[in-house]
């Protein structure tokens, strides 16, 4: 296959992004910046997949014990603490809001659990297991911001949290929207490598409540292996927080040795295909 050839097969479009930040002045100079970022995106769901399943489970482990203790008065580790939990819209009075069918209208995390547990209004009656593992990893953030469960008590996020991530320091309530943002961050980049997306594009982070820029978006290769690096180091501080057992694993593995080399300057350089 010619080089314009493998060019259409990828597209122009594509590419255009690698020829203006990494400045690439031939076409195979594009097509070995796009082998390096489908290396990279390798390694990266190694990453990604293994902050998604400790997440999750640890999660779940912590609202089994807590919602089966407070529910059905014993603790269980594998518990369907989702069916107690309330995710219905509620309206400015704090009433739950119902269709034209007095139906219960169900935030997006709840349509999220029940796309799984449902078919139409039948009760697929699943394992806490399978629910846990088919739930998208962008709702888990949304998981632990709910506020209620059904019978209208709060949950109690300021004794979970340090249960779920007890290798935080410091943890307080105001902390924990730190943690969740890290998880969003993680999810939109983790998004971005299942949508085959470049995973070394980033957008500008902004202050919420100023809009002032904090980190600018990268516009060369330097920039960029240094976002790069900065996003590993979140996420690794995700996933530390949760276990450092299993962090200090993925820092053993090759998986992450090759990760860091690629973004290095000598590896995303050097880079072979």
């Amino acid at each position: 296959m010619t080089t314009q050839g493998i060019i259409k097969s990828i597209s122009s479009s594509r590419l255009s992004s690698y020829r203006k930040v990494f400045g690439c002045s031939t076409d195979e100079d594009c097509i070995h910046y796009y082998h390096w970022n489908q290396a990279l995106s390798s390694e990266l769901y190694i990453l990604m997949s293994t902050i998604e399943v400790c997440l999750r489970n640890k999660i779940h482990v912590a609202l089994s014990e807590e919602v089966s203790l407070k529910f059905n008065g014993s603790v269980n580790s594998n518990f369907s603490w989702y069916e107690q939990f309330s995710f219905v819209e509620v309206d400015k009075k704090g009433n739950r809001k119902t269709d034209r069918n007095g139906e219960d209208v169900f935030t997006e995390t709840g349509k999220a659990f029940r796309k799984i547990t449902h078919r139409g209004k039948r009760n697929l009656n699943l394992v806490p297991q399978i629910i846990i593992s088919k739930l998208e990893f962008g709702k888990w953030s949304y998981v632990l911001s709910a506020k209620k469960y059904n019978n209208g008590d709060l949950i109690d996020w300021n004794k979970l949290f340090p249960i779920i991530f007890p290798h935080f320091i410091g943890m307080e309530s105001d902390k924990h929207q730190i943690i969740i943002d890290h998880i969003k961050a993680v999810k939109n980049w983790r998004n971005r490598l299942a949508h085959l997306e470049p995973v070394w594009k980033f957008s500008d982070v902004k202050d919420p409540v100023t809009g002032k820029v904090l980190v600018p978006e990268p516009k060369n290769k330097t920039e960029v292996l240094k976002r790069l690096n900065a996003e590993i180091r979140r996420a690794l501080n995700l996933l530390s927080w949760l276990c450092i057992d299993t962090t200090n694993h993925h820092k053993d593995t090759k998986s992450y040795q090759r990760l860091l080399h690629l973004v290095s300057h000598d590896g995303i350089t050097d880079f072979s295909y």
